[in-house]
């Protein structure tokens, strides 16, 4: 039921995914690199307004990844939605290995229905692929 729950929470509504500003710029160094503009020693420092972004290649590789093999920027909010419910599976894997399995039922429950949780799993923004990473590094710490 948490499954289903979980995932049916993040993926209903993708196809309303607001694809904009910064996720634009990723998709299109994604389609440059598509092009043949491989890099090999990351991004490097983004001019964008008042403030400056550096990041790393692999988010960037990711995404060419899924364009090139889905042909479709939805696929991107997808795979974030999706990563995103594996998190929440994985969070209860890791509360009823450290703890009991209430606590992984309470606390796995809370952030499969998190408002701000669900609107954040149906973007891309680099921040959204870190609740995935971060519940697998805890859990094998």
């Amino acid at each position: 039921m948490l499954v289903l729950l979980t995932f049916s929470l993040r993926l209903f509504w993708i196809k309303d995914t607001i694809i904009e500003g910064d996720m634009i710029r990723d998709f299109q160094i994604s389609d440059g690199i598509l092009k043949g503009d491989v890099r090999y020693t990351g991004i490097g420092a983004l001019e964008q307004g008042v403030h400056q972004q550096s990041f790393g290649p692999i988010m960037y590789y990711l995404i060419t990844i899924l364009l090139y093999l889905f042909k479709n920027i939805l696929a991107v909010p997808i795979f974030v939605a999706i990563l995103n419910a594996l998190a929440v599976l994985i969070t209860f894997k890791f509360c009823k290995d450290y703890f009991n399995e209430k606590v992984a039922y309470v606390a796995s429950f809370l952030y499969a229905v998190n408002p701000w949780v669900v609107y954040l799993a149906h973007s891309h923004w680099n921040p959204n692929y870190l609740p995935f990473f971060s519940i697998i590094f805890f859990y094998f710490l």
